[in-house]
C-alpha cells in the first residue's frame, strides 16, 4: 500500500486509476502512444479497464 494517496507526481491530486490513465502529466507520452496504438477510444477508463485490446498496450 502506499504511504500517501496523493500522486507523486502532481500536488494535491489524488493517485486514482483515473488520474494515472488519464490526467497524469508525467505519463503524458505513455497517454499518447497508447492513443497512436488503440486510437481515441484510449482516452476512455471504462474502455482501457475493459476491452481486452487494451491489456497488451496497457502493459
Amino acid at each position: 500500500k502506499a504511504p500517501s494517496p496523493h500522486c507523486p507526481h502532481c500536488l494535491n491530486m489524488n493517485e486514482t486509476m483515473s488520474h494515472l490513465l488519464l490526467d497524469c502529466p508525467s505519463y503524458c507520452c505513455d497517454r499518447h502512444a497508447l492513443v497512436v496504438t488503440l486510437g481515441q477510444k484510449a482516452t476512455s477508463l471504462p474502455f482501457l479497464l475493459s476491452s481486452p485490446l487494451a491489456t497488451q498496450p496497457l502493459i
